[in-house]
């Protein structure tokens, strides 16, 4: 499909329905009850300026490949294409004294997971260092091209992204001790330098290969686009496939264009940027709910601090998940509830770092021109005014940035470890999203406890976790953990569970629990009442809370909650 022309169709108003037609005057797509809604230039404006510094995009460079990682032994396995590029690249590897298994592409049905079990068995006890994946190669343009057009791209995908995924299944079937590594190659995937057209049939290829590196880490995926501009088997550019094959470095995605190996990066999106206002105090609100791009900078009044208040010239503010969920209206009745009718009303950073430049009658132990840690309302902001209790003077040891992540992580996990579960050492405990802000402040304070820590993460994360201490690390993405844990301690569970995940991850952790456990809910979403929980658990006690609820009815929680997560850090406990 080279390009597209869209017909449409009035209905009533600002609203139309729309046909898209290839060049060759095939209707490709509908669209229907498409509406159009006027912008102000203003708006247009602040949706361009406030992406700016805060989006970051896939960029190629240049680069030879480093030096190898540490040779593997064991067979190399193609899953050739029906251009001739597997049984080429086979016969390189061949050459150079590899031990190689081309499976035709005729051989298995893709689309079959019996097929790609059946080659596992195959395969037995054979040692494989790498399997190639080149099905993709098959969806070429001139072949997407064609009258069938759309059709032929269901089964380009079927061919790549739905075999790719059954032989995924089949290789954590099959346990191999050591997993082979994954080469999913593609041929114009991507868009290196170079690149006059890309391949929308192949690009999917490499979204299914992103998430392969994030569930499958065992195994090392690594995406790697041949140059489109090239000849199908052009003997160079296979000759250098071959070479990565033998002597791989620690890059996942790669791209070949006129010979040049280029890396993928993430670099800082440019454009403009979203400064602060000349000479202006500004803080940051969201103009509507919904879209992270109603977000922008509006001039605000400096407030001269009150009776034991002091003003904060912020040098970082803190970004937490409560703020996203804010500006998506993903807590719009929680807002109402606390009289925050407008979205532009919704204050946003709950904590900051910065430079004291002004004290309020009766503040002592803080003076203009200290660093300090704070928490406030609308932190995200080039001044905020806050009470003296809720301000802490700055470890030295630590950045303003690094100061400015502290208050709510930390204020959050020992309010629920400490103060509502009562962890004691010895006790064992399950903290969900462990790798998360919340959960490393938990580990560390559940250690220092002397508790025996289980944690769930991304795979990924795992051997960090175990490097921290956590005893036995699991999947945040399936219900494996629960029977994992019950294993471990054989079947007597845990006595505390702090958990943030959602759906069938809450009876699951409320099983694991041992009797007369202890269950703390800091989840923002999906989160069970305290009915429901006593009808599956009646034994166990449930704890519930949103740290600022907390505070509002516990006058001096937050300061003192401050207070001992400085002193934490000052003692070199966290």
């Amino acid at each position: 499909m080279q390009a597209l022309a869209a017909q449409p169709e009035s209905r009533s108003g600002n609203s139309f329905d729309a046909r898209f037609y290839a060049v060759d005057g095939r209707p490709v797509a509908d669209v229907s009850d498409v509406r159009m809604v006027a912008a102000s230039p203003a708006a247009l404006v602040a949706g361009r300026d406030v992406s700016d510094g805060l989006v970051y995009a896939v960029h190629w460079e240049p680069r030879e490949r480093r030096a190898p990682s540490p040779p593997r032994t064991g067979d190399v396995v193609i899953l050739a294409d029906r251009g001739g590029v597997g049984a080429r690249l086979g016969e390189l590897l061949a050459a150079q004294g590899e031990r190689v298994v081309t499976v035709l592409a005729d051989r298995i049905d893709g689309a079959s997971p019996d097929g790609w079990k059946a080659l596992m068995s195959e395969l037995g006890d054979r040692r494989c260092k790498a399997i190639v994946q080149l099905r993709a190669l098959d969806a070429t343009p001139a072949a997407l091209d064609d009258a069938r057009g759309a059709g032929d791209l269901g089964l380009a995908l079927a061919a790549s992204c739905g075999s790719t995924l059954h032989l995924i299944q089949a290789i954590a079937d099959a346990g191999w001790p050591e997993p082979p590594r994954l080469w999913l190659v593609t041929r114009g995937a991507q868009p290196a330098p170079g690149t006059v057209r890309t391949n929308p049939a192949q690009a999917p290829l490499w979204g299914l290969g992103a998430t392969l590196a994030l569930e499958h880490a065992e195994l090392a995926c690594v995406r790697l686009d041949l140059d489109p501009a090239a000849p199908a088997n052009d003997d160079r550019e296979l000759r250098a496939l071959a070479a990565e094959l033998q002597a791989a470095d620690d890059e996942a995605q790669i791209a070949y264009r006129g010979g040049v190996r280029h890396v993928a990066r993430l670099a800082r999106h440019t454009g403009h940027a979203l400064a602060p206002i000349a000479g202006q105090p500004f803080r940051i609100r969201a103009s509507a709910y919904g879209a992270l791009e109603n977000l922008s900078l509006q001039p605000v009044a400096r407030r001269a601090p009150g009776p034991r208040q002091v003003e904060i010239e912020v040098a970082a503010a803190s970004l937490n998940f409560k703020d996203v969920l804010h500006t998506l209206g993903l807590l719009r009745e929680h807002s109402e509830r606390a009289g925050i009718a407008r979205a532009v009303d919704q204050p946003l950073g709950f904590e900051c770092a910065g430079t004291v430049v002004a004290v309020g009658e009766g503040v002592a132990g803080i003076a203009a021109g200290d660093a300090v840690v704070a928490s406030g309302q609308s932190c995200l902001a080039s001044h905020v005014t806050t009470d003296v209790e809720l301000v802490a003077r700055k470890p030295a040891a630590l950045s303003f940035a690094q100061a400015a992540a502290l208050p709510t992580v930390f204020s959050t996990a020992i309010h629920a470890l400490r103060r509502l579960a009562r962890l004691q050492r010895g006790e064992r405990v399950l903290i969900h999203a462990a790798a998360g802000g919340v959960g490393q402040a938990a580990l560390q304070i559940a250690l220092g406890l002397g508790a025996e820590v289980f944690a769930t993460a991304s795979p990924g994360k795992w051997a960090h976790l175990t490097a921290q201490g956590v005893r036995c690390a699991m999947s945040s993405r399936t219900l494996d953990f629960a029977d994992q844990v019950m294993a471990a301690t054989g079947g007597q569970g845990v006595h505390v569970v702090l958990n943030s995940l959602t759906g069938e991850f809450i009876p699951k952790s409320l099983g694991v629990l041992a009797p007369g456990g202890r269950y703390v809910e800091i989840g923002k979403l999906d989160v069970w009442d305290a009915d429901r929980v006593a009808r599956l658990r009646p034994d166990v006690a449930y704890h519930v809370f949103d740290l600022a609820d907390a505070a509002r009815y516990a006058p001096g929680l937050s300061a003192s909650l401050l207070a001992e997560t400085v002193a934490g850090f000052e003692a070199g406990s966290f």
